[in-house]
């Protein structure tokens, strides 16, 4: 069995550190971390992908080179090249909903308005996918963002990228806790409370 590991983000250095990229983020370490670090570009340039094992499973680190808002079109040419199938797909994305160092688990939900998420919805047919939902509203409330659109695009200032790393951290880790042992455990050491 293979397991999909895609993270979304924007393609481009200027949204690096960004709330939209920290599936970027997340892939970009477990690559450095488990030396897989050799990605490759699919053949319809649709996304990048890196191949190896952790823990004698095998794993296929993907990022979309779509923009996070047509994630879908990267994942439908992902299924196609490769004959995923969608329950062996952890999608990991940010998440306006959850405060920033904070993630959750879910499987079978709903998008909570996450347009990437949407679009991967939409293009699978189906929300019976794993998600990583990765915290990153730096506020109590989210409603204390102004301008949501610009907010998702532009990089975390210093102090803040600080809280949005552990997010970061915490998710590689609950990865790997899932693939050592099953996505239930993860979800009970990792799901904010």
């Amino acid at each position: 069995m293979r397991i999909f590991i895609v993270g979304l983000g924007n393609p481009g250095k200027e949204y690096q550190k960004s709330p939209h990229n920290l599936g970027f983020e997340v892939i970009d370490k477990v690559a450095r971390k488990w030396g897989l670090k050799n990605f490759q570009e699919s053949k319809d340039k649709n996304y990048l992908f890196s191949q190896g094992k952790f823990k004698k499973k095998k794993v296929i680190l993907v990022k979309p080179l779509t923009y996070v808002n047509e994630s879908g079109k990267a994942i439908r040419s992902l299924m196609k090249n490769s004959k995923a199938k969608k329950e062996n797909i952890w999608l990991i994305h940010d998440e306006i909903d959850l405060p920033l160092g904070k993630i959750k688990i879910v499987v079978n939900k709903n998008s909570a308005g996450h347009k990437g998420v949407e679009s991967v919805i939409k293009a699978l047919k189906s929300k019976n996918f794993t998600r990583f939902r990765i915290g990153s509203c730096p506020f109590r409330k989210k409603t204390l963002i102004k301008d949501v659109k610009k907010f998702l695009l532009f990089p975390y200032s210093p102090s803040k990228w600080k809280k949005a790393n552990k997010g970061v951290q915490k998710a590689v880790k609950a990865i790997e806790l899932a693939l050592e042992k099953n996505l239930p455990t993860a979800m009970t050491k990792f799901n904010a409370k």
